[in-house]
């Protein structure tokens, strides 16, 4: 509604929900080739552990360029990849180079990589969390391990836990 009160010629296309299912399904079929372990997340994301897959020489980091290769020559879309330990970094990976872009976090950088994040790129911290904690003194995931948990938890409660454990 807003684009339309900002450009009254805006031409707005219907959405194609079949198409994107159908992509999303392709996808999937390519991802079943390095693992049995996908956690859909929505139509268009996905975890997807590869730690037990012997494929590229079991490298995660080659299999994900294979993967979003073959995902633009198969389907014709760029798709961005996250490369980690775990899902909360690999995550945060996938969104760093945002379109078409790979990001790598070996599990040797994990604990550094981390501590520069800002604390917006977490989930569950939206603008009013981000301002509230910036009040706190705290922007990155640094700063929270440098707070401590109790000061988190007295403020958020169970939020401050998961916010802890997250940084």
């Amino acid at each position: 509604g807003q684009a339309l009160k900002l450009c009254p010629d805006l031409m707005v296309m219907p959405g194609r929900f079949n198409e994107y299912k159908k992509a999303s399904q392709s996808m999937r079929q390519i991802f079943e080739d390095y693992s049995d372990l996908i956690e859909p997340l929505s139509l268009d994301e996905a975890y997807i552990d590869v730690s037990a897959s012997g494929r590229c020489h079991a490298s995660a980091t080659l299999m994900a360029q294979e993967i979003r290769q073959r995902i633009e020559r198969d389907i014709g879309i760029t798709v961005s990849a996250g490369v980690a330990s775990n899902k909360l970094l690999a995550k945060v990976a996938s969104d760093w180079q945002k379109p078409n872009g790979i990001t790598v976090v070996p599990p040797a950088q994990a604990d550094a990589f981390s501590a520069r994040l800002p604390l917006r790129l977490l989930p569950g911290v939206g603008a009013v969390t981000a301002q509230k904690l910036k009040a706190m003194g705290l922007e990155s995931c640094g700063d929270v391990r440098q707070l401590g948990v109790k000061p988190l938890v007295r403020r958020f409660g169970k939020f401050g836990a998961r916010l802890y454990e997250n940084a």
